[in-house]
C-alpha cells in the first residue's frame, strides 16, 4: 500500500509477485477491501480463477483481522462454496478467538497486550526486556496485527495445513495397502491435470472477460521483492528486434530512497537489536524519466488472450492522472502507432491507466508487440512506472 498499490492492480501480478513452485497462495488485502466495490470479492475471485492455470494450482487462503468476516455475509458464503473444490478459503481472526472461548472484545483494541491465552509470542517468552516483551504480546499494532496476532494466524494455518497433510497420508497409506490395482503410475503420482478455463466455473463477481482466461495475466512489476515470471520486458536499446534501435533509450532505474535500518523497524526493536536483524527489501521501485533527452523506453509484451494492456506509476495512489492521463506531454506507442489518450482509462487503481482495452495478440513486424513509452518536450513530470501489465 505504501507504493500506492492495492489488490485491484496487485492480483493482477500473482505471475511475478509469487514463485511458480507456490502450492498455497496467501491473500492479505482484505483491510483494503472496505468500501471497494463489492468488497473486493471480484479481484478475489479473479485470484482463485488465474492461481488454478498455475504450475501447482494453488489454492487461495485469505485472511481477514478485522469486525465482519466472510461468514457473516451472504455473498462470501456463495463465493467460498463456488470455490470450494479449489481449496479456497477464508480465515477470521477475531471469529476463531471467539470460537475458541475468548469473547473479550477489548483484546481487539490496538495495543492490547495478551489474548486470554498467552501474554507474549514463543520466542518472546525468552526476551529479559520487559517493554519488548509485551511488545510482542502486542494482538494489533492499530488494524494490523501484532507480532502475537500474527503467531495465532501462523499457528492456526499450521495446523489446518499439517491435519491436512495427514489426512493426505492416510489416504495413501490405505490405498497402498487395500488396492489391488495400485501400482507407482497410478493417478496417485500423476501431475494434476491442466485446466484452462471451460473447466472452472462460471465467474459470480468477476469480470469474465477478465476473470475467464486459459492464461492469468502477465506483469512486469519493478516493486520489490518479487520471486516469479515476469511478463513484459524492456528491449535493450541495440536489440536487433527493438523497432528504436540506435535512437536515445535512458530512462533510469528508480528505487525509493529509505534508510533501511529505519525504515518499517519499531524505534524499540532499533534500540535494542542489531538493526541488521531488521533490514527486509520491501520498497518502491521502477523506471523514470523525467526529459524528453532521455528518450525512450521500450517494452517487449508477452503474448496475450485478450490484448489488454495497462501501466501503472509510483509512487502515490492517484498518480495515474498527473503522470499519464493529464500529461500532454506523455507518449505512448503500440507496434509504432501512437495510442489516442481519448480512449486510455483509470484501470484497475487510480495509480495506473489502461492504454489499450483489446487488440487481441497483435504482433508487430518484428515478431512480438512492443509498447514504446517518452516524454515530449515540455515536460515537467518525473514520470515513474512501476508495473505493465497485459493480459
Amino acid at each position: 500500500g505504501g507504493c500506492g498499490d492495492s489488490h485491484k492492480n496487485q492480483v493482477y501480478c500473482v505471475q511475478q509477485n509469487v514463485s511458480p513452485d507456490v502450492d498455497i497462495v496467501h491473500y492479505s488485502w482484505t483491510y483494503f477491501e472496505v468500501g471497494a466495490e463489492e468488497g473486493g470479492r471480484s479481484e478475489r475471485e479473479s485470484l482463485v480463477r488465474w492461481t488454478q492455470l498455475l504450475p501447482h494450482q494453488p489454492p487461495v487462503h485469505a485472511l481477514h483481522v478485522g469486525d465482519g468476516c466472510y461468514s457473516s455475509k451472504r455473498e462470501e458464503r456463495e463465493l467460498f462454496e463456488h470455490y470450494n473444490a479449489y481449496g479456497y478459503n477464508g480465515f477470521c481472526m477475531r471469529e476463531a478467538f471467539n470460537k475458541g472461548g475468548n469473547t473479550d472484545s477489548e483484546i481487539f483494541e490496538g495495543g492490547h497486550v495478551g489474548d486470554a491465552y498467552k501474554m507474549t509470542t514463543r520466542y518472546g517468552e525468552a526476551e529479559n526486556n520487559t517493554e519488548r516483551k509485551d511488545s510482542l504480546g502486542t494482538i494489533l499494532r492499530n488494524w494490523h496485527p501484532g507480532p502475537l496476532g500474527f503467531q495465532m494466524v501462523a499457528d492456526a494455518m499450521g495446523y489446518v495445513y499439517t491435519t491436512a497433510i495427514l489426512h493426505a497420508l492416510e489416504q495413501i497409506e490405505s490405498t497402498m495397502a487395500n488396492d489391488k490395482d495400485y501400482t507407482t503410475s497410478s493417478a496417485w503420482w500423476q501431475p494434476r491435470p491442466l485446466i484452462i478455463k471451460s473447466d472452472l466455473p462460471e465467474p459470480k463477481f468477476c469480470d469474465a472477460t477478465y476473470c475467464s482466461v486459459n492464461q492469468p495475466p502477465g506483469c512486469l512489476n519493478f516493486e520489490l521483492p518479487t520471486f516469479g515470471w515476469r511478463g513484459a520486458s524492456i528491449a535493450p536499446p541495440d536489440d536487433s528486434l527493438n523497432p528504436y534501435k540506435g535512437e536515445v533509450q535512458d530512462w533510469e532505474e528508480y528505487v525509493r530512497p529509505q534508510k533501511v535500518k529505519e525504515y518499517m523497524i519499531p524505534r524499540l526493536e532499533m534500540k535494542i537489536l542489531d538493526p541488521e536483524m531488521c533490514i527486509f527489501p520491501d520498497n518502491c521501485a521502477g523506471v523514470q524519466a523525467s526529459s524528453a533527452e532521455q528518450g525512450k523506453i521500450v517494452f517487449k509484451l508477452p503474448k496475450m488472450e485478450l490484448g489488454v494492456i495497462a501501466i501503472c506509476g509510483c509512487c502515490g495512489k492517484e498518480v495515474a492522472e498527473p503522470y499519464f492521463l493529464k500529461n500532454k506531454y506523455f507518449e505512448a506507442d503500440l507496434n509504432g502507432k501512437v495510442l489516442d489518450r481519448r480512449t486510455w482509462d483509470i484501470w484497475p487503481e487510480q495509480k495506473c491507466v489502461r492504454l489499450v482495452k483489446d487488440h487481441g495478440n497483435v504482433v508487430s513486424d518484428y515478431g512480438h508487440s512492443y509498447l514504446t513509452l517518452q516524454l515530449k518536450p515540455g515536460n515537467r513530470e518525473n514520470v515513474i512506472i512501476s508495473h505493465v501489465i497485459t493480459l
